[in-house]
């Protein structure tokens, strides 16, 4: 009698759908979970905190500078793209079109101490650099407080 160990898969979205979803969308990487495949297509980012500005570095190869909008509304940065690309080729005896279209939307809260008004964004060997310099008067008052625990 041979024996044979069972593979246990978790009970869910894990089996037919996520095979379907799979085949559909055509993820490459075996390795993500359904929820991490919500998020697959957005650009990683980095962000930095200088003594007198933040910095948000989001890496955008094959992007132009006009494809971005970048707003700030109720402390929120918006960060997004939207690119879409049509190509048609029409010979004698076949016509053949693509269609595609990429986008993606970053949303970062922004802290209090910040200058709205002299935020500015550079985009440069696919990286899109966007500069956050601190208010002057909020990095004076910058006190430490420390919260005692009961």
């Amino acid at each position: 009698m041979l024996l044979q160990k069972l593979k246990k898969e978790p009970i869910g979205l894990s089996n037919g759908f996520e095979d379907l979803f799979n085949e559909i969308v055509g993820f490459p990487e075996k390795g993500l979970t359904f929820s991490n495949k919500m998020n697959y297509h957005l650009p990683k980012a980095n962000i930095v905190k200088n003594e007198d500005s933040y910095e948000i570095h989001l890496s955008v190869p094959g992007w132009t500078k006009s494809d971005f909008k970048i707003e700030l509304q109720n402390s929120e940065l918006t960060i997004s793209a939207e690119k879409t690309k049509e190509q048609e080729e029409n010979k004698s005896n076949y016509s053949h079109r693509e269609y595609s279209k990429r986008s993606f939307r970053r949303v970062f809260t922004l802290a209090e101490d910040i200058e709205e008004n002299k935020i500015s964004a550079k985009y440069q060997d696919g990286i899109l650099m966007i500069h956050i310099p601190k208010n002057k008067k909020a990095m004076d008052k910058e006190i430490i407080k420390q919260i005692k625990i009961s």
